[in-house]
Order: C-alpha cells, then structure tokens, then sequence
C-alpha cells in the first residue's frame, strides 16, 4: 500500500513541477533565442495534461487492477525523462545568463568571478532536445489511447473505499486509556468558560487514527452532558466544509425532520428560530477547512442560543482549531502500551481472554508495538486476527504483510492527509520512498538532499531554505541530547500533552537547558512549562519571557541537586519567586524584569512558612552571585530570620534598577567581596557586615547610614570604589584614602589623619 501511495504521490507531484518548469519565464525565454519550436513544448504539454486528468482515477485502481499499475510504472518513465530534458534546458538557460552577467562586468571585476569558460560542459545540441521531446510526446500519445482501454475516467477518481460518515454513537466497551481526557472536556463542555458575546468552543486536535471521534462520542453521551443541555447536534464534516449542507443537517438533528430546501437564508432563519435562548451542544466531526469567512457565516445563527452553549470540533488541524476561536484545545497524544494492548486483545482473542494462548499473545504484543499507540491501526490489525489461532498467520502480520494492505479504514484517512498537501511537499514526501523499510533518517541530511533535487520551494521571507519549523514533538526520541538545548517560540505549543512529549525529564546526558517565549502580555498555560521538567542531573537552567502567574513546583525542588546555575529573564506576569533557597546546589542566581514581583519573602527561601526550618540549616547554602536587576515594582526584601544567615557563602550581590525598593539588605553578608547598588534611590543600606567586602559601588541610591563604617569594610580596595548620591558618612573605612564622589548633596570632610 505505502510503496504504491508513494509512487502515485511522486507521479503527481513531478507532473506538477514539468507544468511550472514548462511556464517558466526562463525557460521560455531562452528557447525562443535558441530558435527551438514554441509549438512542439505546447504539444508536450497538452499531452502530459490528458494522462494527468486521469492519473487520480489511475491511483486507485492500481490496488485491484495490475495492468493499471503497469500503466503507471510506464507513465512513470516518461515522466522522468520529461524531466531529464527540462533539466538540460534549465542548466543551459542558467549558464547562458551567467555568461551575459559575466561580459557585462568591468574589467576590475573579472577577477572576482568564475571564469565561465573553465565551466566543463556538453554542448548544447537544439536538434537532439527537439528529437527526444518528439520521442517522448509519442510515448504519451500511446499511453493516451491506453486510458479508454484501461477504463480510466477523469476527474477524481472512483472512491477507494467509502468512508462513512460518524455518528454520535459509541461503542464504550471498546474504548482505553481516555479517561483523563474525557474528565477534562467534561469540565470544559459544563463551564462557562466562553468569551463575551462568543460561542464556547472546544477542540480535539491529532492525528489521523488517534481516537479524536471517539473522545467526541464518549462526551456526547455522557449523562451528565445530556442533562446539561436543551438541544444536541452531531454533524460529521469530513473534507468539505459546505455551510448549507452542514445547517441543513444542525437542523434535521435538533428538530428530528428533514429539510429539502437549499435556501441558507432559509435554513439559517430555521436553525436561529430553533435555538432562540436555548442551550445547545453542537458537535462538529473532522473539520479541515481553515477558512474563517465560511465559519463566521456558520455561526451567525447560532449566536441566539442561550449563554453556556458550547461547540466541539474534532480536526487533525491546529489551524482549524486557532481559526474558529477555541477557548480549550484537548491534544490526543497515543495509546499506552498497557491500553493498546488491551483493545488489541479485546478484538483478536474470544472473550478477549488471551491466557489459553500465550504463543500468540508473545506474537501478539510486538505486533501492538507496530501500531505505535494509534487506536484506529490497533482496532484494524486486531479485526483481521479476530479468532485466528494459528500462529504461522500471526507471524505473517508481524513480518510486515498488514503494513502493506490497503485496508478499508486506514488507507482513506492516509490519502485525505496527502491530498492536502502542496504539490512540492508530495514530492518531499513521495522522495522518502527510496529509503529502505525502517530507515533511520537524520533530518538534516534529509533537507540537504532534498535541497539537491530541487524539491524544496525558496522561502518567501528570509529564512534559508534549509531552516519547511521544527516541532517540539521531534525532541521525543532524542534521549541522548548532550550539552546545551534551546526551546524557542515555546508560545506555539498549545497544551501540556504537547509539552510533555518532548520528554525532557528522561534526557540525563543535557546539562543546560533554555525555554524560550516571545514576549507578550498574554497569561500563558502553565500546564505547559510544568510538563517542561528536565532531568535531575541538570546544571543550568534559563527561563526567558514565560507568561505564566506562577512558576512550576520543579524548579525549586531539592531533587535538582546538581543545579549550579539559574536565570529567570522577563517573566513579567508572575507573581511570586519559587522556594529557590532549597536548592543545594545553586551557586549563581540572576532575576530580571520580574515586573509583577512586589514582595520577595519567606516563599522565597522555603516552601511555605520558613519558621519550621530557621534552626535548622541555611538558605542557599551555596549561592555565590545574586543579582537582581529591571524589577519595576518589586518594594519589600524581607529575611528570612534564620540564624545562620539566608546566603552564608555569598560573594557577589548586584542590585540594578529597583526604584521602588525600600527598606534594608540582609545583615550578615560576611562571605561578600563585592557590592553593587544602582538605581535603587529608595534603599536604606544600613549596618552592613560584610568584612570580606572588597569592591564598592553604589549609584543613585538611596541614604547610607553607617555609624562605623570602618568595622563594616575592613577589606575594601581603594581602587574599586565608586560612589554616588551618598550624603552622611563621616570617615571613610580603614585602607582607602581615595574616593571618587558624584552627585552628592553634602559632603564632610572623609579623611582623618592616621595617628603616629
């Protein structure tokens, strides 16, 4: 199935690129000046246009009729041969352009370009291109008159197999490993969670195959859904989003009649009448289409129901989902092993006992293990081997022969998500197939040859091709990341399911790890940087611009022993600082335009009320360099009182731009050998001891009260102090005897003679 979906898929596309390459200005353009027959690529063209109007029909009818698929192999050939000559022209077209720029350009410049005429190349023959076009329109002429034989249509093609519509009803004994999802769109589906004068709406978002109708059945038939609501809807979409079909059918459910009139005007005056003040559930099953002026005419009648009426959208499509305004998107994630294995064995054994069989079952579980967590692939592969008891047939499944079938249920929802592809993505995609099964393909070199065939389009902004947007879900498999990881643009992922795949906690060999948003003002779910949890064995960690109020609970957890290094950059909307002083390890802290931070307290250095834990040992018991810095609102910096001190190993406190900040500094600094004070006009800095103290700067701060300034800095370096905006000290500290003072409102004399 696969290698032919491939092959017709590559066909499509190729034929696709021979029409661009034929309509290309260049290539237009220099034949014409090469005297070559304008009419002869036209001919060529016409040609590859009839075989190309029932390549579709010829797609499906290859799994049931071999001489079809032998028209295709054939086809195939032309097809590259077509190419091979498109190729030639567009080389010689480029070369002969290249040779102009080159005679045009100064000779100054001739040194800083190629010489041409070391180029190695065949002659360009205009006779022996015009020769093969004719061979090849041949070829395409008698695989034209094949078509009738072979019962080819144009158009789309007959269905490869029907694919029925949902419905809202469900077989519940079938379903596994969904409880939590359907609990969670319950709670959704009840509240009021809706924005003003809008519609609830709620997503189910995945791939193909993964259970999305399913969840949507599970919710509709819940007792305390049915209970909720005054009129329920069920209405399967599928690929084409027709207004008039789709409020016909709104209609038909809530009111149980049918509806003959294609009028929408009629129908939307209906469906508005019917609803007027009530509260409905509207389910919407696989939605595709992302245009939003056909969902704003949807929706215009269903406005008048009552407030709490919700709408539930099933779609493969984030898109679809950002398109039609969804307050909550649930992301489907695959079956566990456990669950699949449990449907797998409720549909292949009788009873769904497999005890009386354990040969198979050993089969039976790498067989599960194929299917990768989709429920749709394990319900099919289960069927097949419904009460099948010989084990050579189980052995036949496993070694690869249901991986190749066309079945009825899989292929359809396969082709639809290839059919939405761009033509040059197909072939992207159709280029895989020269792999061999199980392949393990490095992305990067991937793109570099797909580069090398042309296959990828050049971007139309200013990223290089090489850079079609990696998902994070990409980082699942990559357990052995080393060094340093970087999240960026983390405001794209759209739930925690989505976050928690990337499987950052069992990635032991990374050290450093950064998460990334782009600013912005908006609260973020913090559902999702909780499921961001990396391994224990992490170093560094930088937080930069996370939206959220709160941070998660694992990044003060003692477990992270080994944390040497911790940023938190520009995470505006949180209130509070985590419980940072449990960590054993930290040495260096950095906060930055925490603007929503207006007290740092207690929670600051422990979980909770630190009064438990005052006498029993210190905070940041190996914090080396604090800094704080751009913290617009931050006004109070309360100790935590414990009798060692809060940073007994402190070195290094920097405090930049914290206008609001009043009050004192923590007392017992007596490991700090260097202060730094700025933009801090409101702090009282008073009776500091902090005798390992050896650098001093202090700018536009507030008033230094000191009334023996000589016991507080007995290791101060004449040559690292700098001073402003200071006003009361009487003398300065033992050792320095020079001081540069700025912007001082009074100044006594500093200096006293030193005795005899």
């Amino acid at each position: 199935m696969a290698g032919a979906l491939v092959g017709g898929a590559f066909l499509s596309a190729s034929l696709q690129v021979l029409f661009d390459r034929l309509a290309s200005r260049e290539v237009v353009s220099f034949l014409r000046g090469q005297k070559l027959s304008d009419a002869l690529l036209k001919k060529l063209e016409r040609k590859l246009l009839v075989v190309h109007a029932v390549l579709n029909d010829a797609e499906v009818k290859q799994f049931t009729d071999p001489y079809v698929k032998k028209w295709l192999v054939l086809l195939k050939e032309v097809v590259y041969d077509a190419e091979d000559i498109l190729d030639e022209i567009a080389t010689e077209a480029l070369r002969h352009k290249m040779e102009a720029a080159e005679s045009q350009t100064s000779t100054s410049q001739v040194g800083n370009i190629m010489d041409m005429s070391t180029w190695v190349h065949a002659p360009f023959d205009s006779q022996s291109i015009e020769k093969r076009v004719e061979e090849i329109i041949d070829r395409l002429e008698d695989m034209a008159r094949d078509r009738a034989v072979l019962g080819l249509k144009e158009g789309v093609g007959e269905k490869l197999s029907q694919r029925w519509p949902s419905t809202s009803l469900v077989d519940e004994s079938l379903v596994y490993g969904r409880d939590d999802e359907k609990q969670k769109m319950i709670k959704q589906v009840l509240s009021d969670n809706a924005r003003r004068d809008e519609i609830g709406v709620i997503s189910i978002v995945g791939m193909g195959g993964l259970g999305k109708t399913t969840l949507a059945q599970l919710l509709y038939n819940d007792p305390r859904v049915m209970e909720h609501f005054d009129l329920k809807a069920w209405v399967c979409v599928s690929e084409e989003f027709d207004p008039i079909r789709v409020t016909k059918t709104i209609l038909e459910e809530i009111t149980s009649s049918a509806f003959e009139t294609n009028n929408l005007n009629q129908l939307q005056v209906k469906l508005k009448e019917r609803i007027n003040t009530k509260k409905f559930l509207l389910v919407l099953d696989d939605v595709w289409n992302e245009d939003s002026s056909n969902w704003a005419m949807l929706q215009t009648p269903l406005k008048g129901g009552a407030k709490g009426s919700k709408i539930v959208v099933t779609t493969r499509s984030t898109n679809v989902a950002a398109v039609m305004r969804a307050v909550y998107s649930q992301c489907l994630g695959e079956l566990s092993s456990e669950d699949s294995w449990s449907l797998f064995r409720k549909l292949a054994f009788e009873n769904g006992d497999s005890s009386a069989y354990p040969q198979l079952e050993a089969i039976g579980k790498k067989i599960v293990d194929k299917c990768q967590g989709l429920p749709l692939t394990v319900k099919t592969v289960g069927g097949l081997l419904h009460s099948e008891v010989e084990a050579r047939k189980w052995d036949d499944i496993l070694n690869c022969q249901i991986w190749d079938l066309s079945t009825d249920t899989v292929l359809p929802a396969l082709r639809l998500s290839y059919n939405y592809l761009p033509s040059h993505l197909k072939q992207c995609f159709a280029y895989c197939s020269i792999f061999p099964k199980d392949y393990e393909l490095e992305k990067e070199q991937l793109i570099l040859l797909w580069m090398a065939e042309g296959l990828l389009q050049e971007s139309k902004g200013k990223r290089r091709m090489e850079e079609s947007g990696s998902g994070i879900g990409e980082l699942k498999e990559l357990s052995d990341i080393k060094g340093t990881l970087r999240i960026s643009k983390l405001q794209n992922v759209k739930c925690g399911r989505n976050a928690r795949e990337t499987n950052l906690k069992d990635k032991m060999y990374m050290e450093k790890l950064v998460l990334d948003w782009e600013a912005g003002d908006i609260i973020q779910d913090g559902d999702i940087i909780d499921n961001l949890r990396p391994h224990t064995n992490l170093k560094r960690l930088s937080i930069n611009r996370f939206g959220g109020s709160r941070f998660p609970t694992w990044v003060a957890n003692p477990l992270f022993s080994n944390l040497q290094t911790l940023e938190l950059w520009d995470c505006k909307n949180c209130l509070s600082l985590p419980p940072l002083g449990q960590l054993p390890s930290l040495e260096h802290l950095r906060i930055s335009g925490m603007n929503g931070i207006e007290r740092v307290g207690s929670e600051f250095y422990h979980y909770g009320n630190a009064s438990s834990s005052i006498a029993v040992k210190p905070s940041f018991p190996s914090l080396q360099t604090l800094t704080f810095q751009w913290m617009g609102n931050w006004e109070k910096w309360l100790c935590c009182g414990c009798r060692r001190g809060e940073f007994p190993r402190l070195q290094e406190l920097c405090m930049w731009c914290c206008p609001k900040l009043t009050g004192k500094l923590p007392k017992q600094l007596r490991s700090l050998k260097k202060l730094e004070i700025g933009g801090c006009p409101q702090l009282l800095v008073a009776s500091l001891r902090v005798p390992a103290i050896s650098e001093l700067t202090m700018v536009d701060c507030g008033k230094l009260h000191l009334k023996r300034p000589s016991s507080g800095f007995t290791a101060l370096q004449t040559s690292h102090v700098k001073i402003s905006n200071i006003s009361q000290w009487k003398q300065l500290p033992v050792g320095v005897h020079s001081l540069s003072i700025r912007e001082c409102d009074s100044v006594e004399t500093l200096i006293e003679e030193e005795p005899l």
